[in-house]
């Protein structure tokens, strides 16, 4: 059965190298990771299209990361530790 977790951007950007990151931990753990923002939908297996899609994103605006697969749960972590990370960057 497959799981579903997401977390909120909160408008901070990610590098190349946390892309690239995020891209390692779908090939590794065999789920998916999606960014969500308005209507639009970007898998992080597509790092072609993953960099435009957050360059374009304003600080202001809802940003969605998604993880899905069967057994998630180590990738929640680490996604949920990259995004803190993030968060505690962009307030600096």
């Amino acid at each position: 059965m497959s799981n579903i977790v997401s977390f909120n951007l909160a408008g901070s950007r990610l590098t190349l190298k946390e892309m690239t990151y995020l891209y390692k931990l779908t090939k590794t753990h065999g789920c998916k990771i999606f960014f969500y923002k308005d209507l639009e939908i970007c898998n992080v297996a597509e790092l072609t299209k993953l960099v435009p899609f957050t360059l374009t994103a304003k600080k202001t605006q809802e940003t969605y990361v998604v993880v899905e697969g069967e057994d998630i749960s180590a990738v929640a972590d680490k996604v949920s530790k990259l995004l803190e990370k993030q968060e505690q960057l962009a307030s600096i």
